[in-house]
């Protein structure tokens, strides 16, 4: 039996105050943060006496708020195909300030969630250095874990993963396996709900706000396509007397069934049986699915080798779920 799977992202959503694949630019709003604004009143009169006379108020001065406001949105819509044991396979967030000041944003991975069948290995988070939005990690060597990002400052993040052989438990992947992880963001002041005042930590010394709850939280899900192959032989024989009697010079006919269960694609699948000893091969005996194929090596994808020949060899190729009939005769030796 053999075992075969693509993973697929889907499934992925974000919790908190983010968008979902939501590509429309979000703009930080307001003034921006640690913008003083100050106000001087002046009041102007005149004397019975005569004379004009003016007199200023003191100065009202105060600093513009900072607010904490993140938009995360996976720029992933497509599947994303991996295979077991590759390194670096990698999601795209992005990550747009939408804020009113310059804030550090601290981002960090989490794969040991439980519920699923297989731990993502985690990476790292890195920037798309030169904003081709393809992860390229001897090129993309930026740490994403601490981000800093002006007002409206918008950055790819690629969260890069690498996939087990096999699932927790060490057994071999079945179809419909999933694998969790997060992706949580915080700001660099800490966590806490909307509203949470920082004194003195905005911008220019001002206060910092948080415009929604923090962290955020990225959730992806890996989800394995898996094929099982299998391969089933039997054999017929019939004798010269119309018997199934094993006898010298009675024919054997051998049929293999090839079967793929599953949702996943199997590559490259050949079959090869070798020609029994005491037997000889049946010339233009090969088929599949009751199409004859040839014994040259050409264009089809049945061979013979060897002289006598000593194997057959089908070369089946890319194969989803399905079964694959291949049949050929020998005869028994005298």
């Amino acid at each position: 039996m053999a075992n075969c799977i693509k993973i697929f992202l889907t499934g992925v959503s974000l919790l908190g105050m983010v968008l979902i694949g939501d590509l429309r630019p979000v703009f930080a709003g307001g003034t921006a943060a640690g913008v003083t604004i100050s106000n001087l009143a002046t009041i102007s009169f005149s004397s019975p006496l005569g004379g004009s006379f003016s007199a200023t108020s003191n100065l009202s001065s105060f600093k513009v708020d900072e607010i904490v406001r993140l938009n995360v949105a996976w720029q992933d819509a497509s599947q994303v195909t991996v295979i077991p044991g590759s390194l670096n396979q990698y999601i795209t967030l992005a990550l747009t300030n939408t804020g009113n000041g310059t804030e550090t944003f601290v981002l960090s991975t989490d794969t040991a969630l439980g519920g699923d069948q297989f731990d993502p290995t985690s990476a790292g988070l890195f920037l798309d250095s030169n904003i081709n939005g393809i992860y390229e990690p001897l090129i993309d060597l930026s740490p994403a874990s601490n981000l800093v990002l002006a007002a409206d400052q918008k950055e790819l993040v690629f969260v890069a993963n690498d996939i087990p052989d096999v699932r927790i438990d060490s057994s071999p992947y079945q179809d419909g396996d999933i694998g969790l992880f997060d992706v949580n963001i915080t700001s660099s002041h800490g966590d806490g709900p909307a509203a949470t005042v920082f004194v003195g930590a905005g911008d220019n010394g001002g206060t910092a706000i948080f415009g929604h709850d923090f962290p955020l939280q990225a959730n992806g899900q890996y989800t394995v396509e898996a094929v099982d192959v299998n391969i089933v032989k039997t054999a017929v024989v019939e004798a010269l007397d119309g018997g199934n009697h094993a006898q010298p010079r009675a024919t054997i006919t051998y049929t293999l069934v090839v079967s793929a269960v599953g949702s996943g694609t199997v590559y490259g699948l050949t079959v090869t049986d070798p020609i029994p000893d005491d037997t000889t091969y049946l010339a233009g005996s090969l088929t599949l699915d009751g199409v004859q194929l040839t014994d040259e090596t050409d264009g089809d994808i049945g061979e013979t080798s060897g002289t006598p020949v000593d194997l057959i060899t089908v070369n089946l190729g890319d194969q989803g779920a399905g079964n694959n009939i291949i049949s050929f005769k020998v005869t028994i030796d005298e």
